[in-house]
């Protein structure tokens, strides 16, 4: 039996680039304007900070979705080498993440939380997109 740290998938993958971009299009443009209902809805009801945070946690879930989706394609193809990109974006992403928290806490504790429900938003639609392109693509 191979190990499944040198196995390596040598088959076409199913399924036109399309299909894959349309998906996580749409998971992002859903991220992005739940985040603006949800951030207006707490700017109208006057906490700027939770609003603030809404804003961020949205839009930068949906940058750190798309930088995943793009940056898992380079790995895929880079053979041997995949293994060295993964861990040095991985170390990179954790530190931005770190200092973008901390940009948040200085702000206030209002606006971390509501970093974390755009986060949390965006991840329940990532969830819902993904789960309804698995389905799609199981019964055509």
């Amino acid at each position: 039996m191979t190990p499944p740290t040198t196995f390596r998938y040598r088959g076409k993958i199913q399924g036109s680039a399309d299909e894959g971009h349309r998906w996580i299009r749409l998971a992002l443009i859903l991220v992005l304007v739940g985040g603006l209902a949800g951030g207006m809805t707490a700017y109208f009801i006057h906490q700027k900070e939770l609003a603030l945070g809404i804003f961020a946690g949205s839009g930068l879930s949906a940058l750190n979705f798309h930088f995943l989706y793009s940056l898992s394609g380079k790995i895929l193809k880079a053979g041997q080498n995949g293994k060295k990109i993964f861990w040095l974006w991985t170390a990179i992403r954790w530190f931005i993440f770190a200092l973008i928290g901390w940009g948040l806490i200085q702000i206030s504790p209002a606006c971390l939380w509501g970093a974390l429900g755009g986060y949390f938003w965006g991840l329940m639609v990532l969830t819902w997109s993904g789960w309804r392109a698995a389905q799609f693509s199981a019964h055509p």
